[in-house]
């Protein structure tokens, strides 16, 4: 997707597996530090890229950093995560707030095990359509989001914030996960 482009595209790794960043030209894509990435927590994506395709993502605009920032000026502790972030932005419609809604917990019915899923169904092809959906919400509005918190932290100290984030869950000795992964790290 892109600012002026809501069409989103998906990347299957699961069945494009290395040759995606290899010959396909991911990896340059992601590495590229012209074209900026906006994400939203960049921490485990980046971390499962470098590991598992040794992908360094570089010029990330983290968009949960540019949230927290306008929303709570470094008074809360916790992170706050992308419905919550849909939610106070305004942005998004009750209507399709209530369908972004329906969209995640069709797709964590399919995939987590706390509601019945299994994490296996991101390998079944076709991928379901649920889960088409699902990842699907969690980009469409990261460019309307960055628009309108952009002007919060400038864009050099987000950049730094999103690389230091990314490098210290690359190189954590385990993965961060719990209640260290909802507290604040920038």
């Amino acid at each position: 997707t892109s600012s002026t482009d809501p069409t989103v595209y998906l990347f299957d790794i699961s069945s494009l597996g290395k040759a995606a960043f290899e010959f396909g030209g991911l990896k340059d894509l992601l590495e590229d530090p012209k074209v900026e990435k906006l994400v939203y927590d960049c921490r485990s994506d980046s971390d499962a890229l470098f590991h598992l395709f040794g992908v360094q993502i570089k010029n990330v605009a983290d968009v949960q950093v540019l949230f927290m920032r306008s929303q709570f000026s470094g008074s809360c502790k916790h992170l706050q995560g992308l419905g919550k972030a849909l939610l106070r932005s305004g942005i998004v419609s009750e209507a399709d707030l209530e369908e972004v809604e329906k969209i995640k917990t069709k797709g964590k019915t399919l995939f987590a095990p706390e509601k019945g899923g299994n994490y296996d169904v991101w390998d079944a092809r076709p991928l379901h359509e649920n889960l088409v959906a699902y990842c699907v919400v969690d980009v469409r509005y990261l460019f309307a989001m960055k628009d309108k918190w952009g002007t919060v932290v400038a864009d050099s100290v987000l950049k730094e914030i999103g690389e230091k984030r990314m490098q210290v869950c690359i190189n954590a000795k385990v993965p961060i996960r719990g209640k260290a992964n909802a507290e604040v790290d920038f």
